[in-house]
């Protein structure tokens, strides 16, 4: 009859499904493990070995296993116990000690994991006490362990064979740590619509720091430069500045009109405005700046403008022309018309300094005629002296505004009255209405300056003839008072005197 020992190998190797599941941990490999630890015991008492060395046997048979599933670990003791034949080289029994339990994962691992072999450093230590030497046996073949589903155990069984031996247990730490997996930052569920910078409030006006004017006097239509200097410290900027203009009435400015304007931005403006008047007169001006924000500042009036009129073009005169001569001393003067111009001024004078030179005069002392006609034409009321030499021009005025407008003069221009010669009957009479005088000395000049003197006949009369114009006469007799006068003689007549 086979030995006890023999029986057991041979029911270790041909059943190497029990010697797999005796390496995992759960109710159906606690039966195992304990049929095991008899049948171990049995052989020590058959062979009369000693139960170390069985058991020395049982951690050779850890060593020399070949790989099982991984154990399922557990909330209190993980332990695991593999039977095995005794070893060729045997060591002394060892002595087991029980692990302090430590704490695993309750995930259950994957049941087809394979549990890694038992590092060396992991075998039983030593005893001190007893040391026999075992009959090597020979090796069992390997073979592919099967996985078998373990489920969660509610206690740890630990066998022990005998009061002097227990087999160490070591914890199998978790395959794979569980990390969590990063928390996402949440995206916010819309993006709000920027929102535009609130313009600051601001009640305080902006400042005009300067406010001038080009020129004081102009024409109409011509152009005025106004500049300005300008800022705004209250915050909401500047918008715009205005040119006001008004009417110089009794003094004063009169209503105020916009004239121009620019628009600004930012917090300070230098720059410049402008106006062109087309009308002429006087007027005040002022300039007005405005913020963003509403609040106004006005600057100090500049006024008043003086705005001319425009100065009409000067006339052409047609007729004398410059230098006649031989011209009537009822002349008919003519010149061109002048457009925009109601009326014109005809002046002239026997000596041309006599005449005006400023455009803006309004009469002429030294001249011998100086009126005003709506006529392209004049002729004088009164007979020029003949043979004299006279200076003329005209003037276009235009006085239908405020103002008028006086143009520039026209060319001056000169002619020469006719000579023409006069024979003058004289009668000379004592006293107003008295009989002729007999033997009275006439003499005088002609209106060419010639002289004259005669004496009255029997009928109290002298004949002279001279030149047409302006005579000069001078009447003496003895016993009377001597009498001296000039008179127009233009034609032959009889002209009555007394003394």
């Amino acid at each position: 009859m086979p030995s006890s020992r023999k029986l057991i190998k041979t029911f270790w190797v041909k059943h190497p499904s029990i010697r797999t599941r005796a390496t995992t941990f759960n109710f159906k490999n606690v039966a195992l493990i304990a049929l095991t630890g008899l049948l171990l015991a049995t052989m020590a008492c058959d062979e009369d070995l000693p139960l170390t060395q069985t058991a020395e046997a049982v951690a050779q048979s850890q060593i020399d296993a070949p790989p099982a599933l991984e154990a399922t670990p557990t909330p209190t003791v993980s332990a695991t116990h593999t039977p095995t034949p005794p070893p060729t080289n045997p060591t002394p029994s060892p002595v087991v000690s029980t692990p302090t339990t430590a704490p695993q994962p309750t995930q259950l691992p994957n049941p087809t994991a394979t549990i890694p072999p038992v590092s060396p450093t992991n075998t039983a230590t030593p005893s001190p006490t007893a040391q026999p030497t075992p009959t090597s046996l020979p090796q069992p073949t390997p073979t592919t362990p099967v996985p078998i589903a373990t489920p969660a155990p509610t206690a740890t069984v630990i066998p022990t064979p005998t009061p002097t031996a227990t087999a160490t247990l070591t914890p199998i730490p978790p395959t794979e740590t569980l990390v969590p997996p990063p928390t996402a930052t949440p995206l916010p569920t819309s993006t709000p619509a920027p929102t535009s910078t609130p313009i600051p409030v601001d009640s305080q006006p902006p400042t005009i720091n300067s406010f001038s004017i080009d020129k004081l006097v102009v024409d109409v239509d011509q152009q005025l430069t106004f500049s300005y200097s300008t800022s705004d410290l209250g915050g909401s900027g500047l918008l715009a500045i205005t040119l006001q203009v008004a009417p110089h009435e009794s003094g004063s400015p009169g209503t105020w009109t916009q004239a121009s304007q620019a628009i600004l931005s930012g917090s300070q403006s230098t720059s410049f405005l402008f106006d062109s008047p087309d009308s002429a007169g006087r007027f005040w001006y002022r300039a007005e700046v405005v913020d963003q924000q509403g609040n106004r500042t006005r600057s100090t009036t500049i006024g008043a403008v003086a705005v001319e009129p425009l100065v009409l073009p000067a006339t052409t005169i047609t007729a004398p022309t410059n230098g006649s001569t031989d011209v009537s001393t009822l002349p008919n003067l003519t010149w061109n018309a002048v457009t925009d111009a109601h009326q014109y001024w005809v002046m002239f004078a026997a000596i041309e300094s006599d005449l005006p030179t400023d455009i803006n005069a309004e009469d002429c002392p030294d001249c011998l005629v100086s009126v005003l006609t709506t006529n392209t034409s004049y002729t004088p009321s009164i007979a020029l002296a003949p043979g004299t030499t006279y200076y003329w021009r005209i003037q276009a005025i235009n006085d239908s505004g405020d103002t008028t407008k006086q143009g520039s003069y026209s060319v001056t221009s000169s002619f020469t009255t006719l000579r023409t010669t006069a024979t003058l009957t004289l009668y000379v009479h004592d006293g107003a209405g008295g009989t002729v005088i007999q033997g009275v000395l006439v003499t005088g000049t002609d209106a060419s300056g010639t002289a004259f003197s005669e004496t009255t006949d029997v009928n109290g009369k002298v004949t002279i003839t001279g030149d047409a114009g302006t005579w000069n006469f001078t009447a003496t007799k003895s016993g009377h008072t001597d009498r001296s006068w000039s008179q127009l003689i233009d034609v032959t007549g009889d002209i009555h005197t007394f003394m």
